[in-house]
């Protein structure tokens, strides 16, 4: 009697380990998975960040073509006020 309630007790303890690895199993799955889209989001922020300084570098560089024709005009009016007069 003793015996076999021992022996339960064990199969129990058993079970209950079997399951207990199995979710730290599942836990650690889940882990991983998180860490993967984490990493994933920090890639994709990184691109973001990057896109942007270009976008920033590009407005930047049309600014100055801008200007440059500008001046470009107003040395041509000279020019041509100059050759009139």
């Amino acid at each position: 009697m003793i015996l076999q309630q021992q022996q339960q007790l064990e199969q129990k303890q058993q079970e209950q380990q079997q399951q207990l690895k199995q979710q730290q199993q599942q836990l650690e799955l889940k882990q991983q998975e998180q860490q993967q889209q984490l990493k994933q989001q920090q890639q994709q922020q990184v691109k973001q960040q990057e896109q942007q300084e270009q976008k920033l570098k590009q407005q930047q560089q049309q600014q100055r073509l801008k200007q440059q024709q500008q001046q470009q005009q107003r040395l041509k009016q000279q020019l041509a006020s100059w050759l009139a007069s």
